[in-house]
């Protein structure tokens, strides 16, 4: 006999890495799969303290990254912002969550 125990996941998500690798896009990393829609949404997501804005958002076929579209390039160190993101079980990122990345 054997039991099984499932647990609910509590944790909310977290990022792990931003990095633009064109200067026109960012790809955001998340520890786990995220929810589509909130993922998805680039209102979601801000680099502050620069004239860039990010226009557009998408989940990635590996549900952990999103890239994301800039209205113009971007160059240097950047810091994004990212609010109201949910991983798949409905968990919402800690407010005012602040990354660091780079443009190469």
């Amino acid at each position: 006999n054997a039991v099984l125990t499932v647990l609910n996941d509590t944790n909310p998500p977290v990022l792990l890495k931003a990095a633009s690798y064109d200067g026109n896009t960012i790809l955001v990393t998340f520890d786990e799969i995220m929810d589509y829609a909130t993922a998805s949404d680039y209102q979601n997501y801000v680099i502050t303290g620069s004239a860039t804005a990010v226009s557009g958002a998408v989940l990635n076929p590996d549900n952990q990254t999103v890239t994301l579209y800039l209205s113009a390039p971007i160059t240097g160190t950047f810091t994004l912002l990212v609010n109201n993101v949910q991983d798949f079980a409905g968990n919402a990122i800690a407010p005012n969550t602040t990354i660091s990345g780079e443009a190469v």
